[in-house]
């Protein structure tokens, strides 16, 4: 097996001391465009990659980005991870996702190991975390940018929508359409602190006007298509006369308004 290429091999083929090729890899700013060039294209010949751990020990930090979200099953997760992903391509930086899963101490491990690679910044999905999650997020001296939601006390930058409102505005909505029978189907509420929050601004709004959920049906799991066919079916077949079904988020509704053959 051939030994790994060494920083050493790369500024002997480039031409130029281990200092400057070194500084080279880094971006230094006062390196020559013309040795950045030949430091770039010999490191590619030999294939040697930056030691960016190494690089991390004398600067503080590295170019990663660490991101958490809650799932990856549903499609809004997906494309969070992909928009930032895309945000990010020119800045040099890497994106490092976790996953959660709605849990609070995974997410809590997750932030720990994230900052012990000392990241450039974090992403975090919510503003409900831990308080431990919390004091290391505020202790790591880096941005941390909280996001989805607006709804609480933040750390540093906070980027979302206000859930409530939006439960409320659905409802609003809804109500000016005419409905007054509403029935409401969610999925794993004891963890979804943000489909909490749009369901108490919904049941908020119904209240103002005079009026309450006929029926509902939750289920512990995650949110699917399937899922969301199967309450949708429940809640079909039992009689309550209702004009209007509220999903906790858009798998369900979809899974709802699909006939069975449809999710095959």
């Amino acid at each position: 097996m051939r030994s790994k290429p060494t920083l050493v091999e790369v500024a002997a083929l480039a031409g130029v001391s281990k200092m400057t090729a070194s500084r080279a890899l880094r971006g230094a700013a006062d390196v020559s465009e013309k040795n950045v060039e030949k430091v770039l294209r010999a490191s590619e010949e030999i294939g040697y990659v930056t030691n960016h751990l190494a690089t991390s020990l004398s600067s503080r930090t590295t170019n990663l980005i660490g991101v958490i979200v809650p799932s990856l099953s549903n499609v809004v997760f997906a494309e969070v991870l992909a928009g930032i992903s895309d945000s990010i391509q020119e800045s040099g930086k890497q994106p490092v996702f976790g996953v959660s899963n709605y849990d609070s101490e995974v997410e809590k491990g997750i932030i720990r190991d994230m900052l012990s690679w000392r990241p450039a910044g974090i992403i975090v999905t919510g503003l409900e975390q831990t308080d431990q999650s919390k004091k290391l997020l505020e202790g790591a001296g880096i941005p941390v940018a909280q996001i989805m939601d607006v709804d609480g006390d933040l750390i540093d930058i906070n980027v979302g929508l206000s859930h409530i409102d939006a439960g409320r505005d659905m409802a609003r909505a809804l109500i000016n359409r005419g409905r007054s029978r509403f029935a409401y189907i969610g999925s794993a509420l004891d963890k979804d602190i943000r489909a909490r929050k749009r369901m108490k601004g919904f049941q908020e709004e119904l209240s103002d006007a005079g009026l309450e959920l006929i029926t509902m049906r939750t289920d512990a799991g995650f949110s699917s298509l399937a899922l969301g066919r199967q309450l949708t079916d429940e809640i079909l077949a039992s009689g309550c006369e209702i004009d209007c079904i509220y999903y906790s988020n858009d798998d369900l509704a979809a899974g709802g308004y699909s006939p069975p053959w449809r999710l095959a």
